[in-house]
């Protein structure tokens, strides 16, 4: 299968996974900015921002820090190929996504965003294959036995 640049990207090798994994890190990485940059103005100005002037919904509270730090160490985890996290970063990633999309637009960009955290998963996924294989190569080669 080709690839499909950063929305798709073909993951053959360590270093393709590496770029692919460092992609969906950025990502996270981005979201925890976002959500503590918020977080903070919530706690500095005392009131929680609502997720519409109608709705009065929360969607950023104080709380929201240990999200942004939750999403600092996923990026950290997913940065470092581990697939329990990649995993466990995009189904948070699509919990959130259950509480509603507000427009078309977001809707676009979270398609675009679940496609290179997927390609983290893969990312992950393909290291650990190719960490098996290494492993398997070098259990039944022939190494010669060195004279003491």
């Amino acid at each position: 299968m080709f690839g499909f640049g950063p929305i798709w990207p073909r993951i053959s090798d360590r270093a393709s996974a590496q770029r692919a994994a460092n992609l969906a890190s950025r990502w996270y990485i981005l979201g925890a900015i976002f959500t503590g940059a918020l977080a903070l103005i919530a706690i500095f100005s005392g009131k929680d921002i609502p997720q519409s002037e109608l709705s009065g919904e929360i969607a950023i509270s104080s709380l929201s820090i240990l999200d942004a730090a939750l999403l600092g160490f996923v990026a950290y985890k997913v940065r470092k190929l581990s697939v329990g996290w990649s995993i466990a970063g995009l189904a948070l990633f699509l919990f959130g996504l259950l509480n509603g999309a507000s427009s078309p637009i977001t809707l676009i960009i979270d398609f675009f965003i679940v496609f290179n955290l997927v390609g983290g998963v893969r990312a992950s996924l393909k290291w650990r294959e190719l960490d098996r294989l290494a492993v398997a190569n070098d259990a039944y080669s022939p190494h010669p036995i060195e004279p003491q």
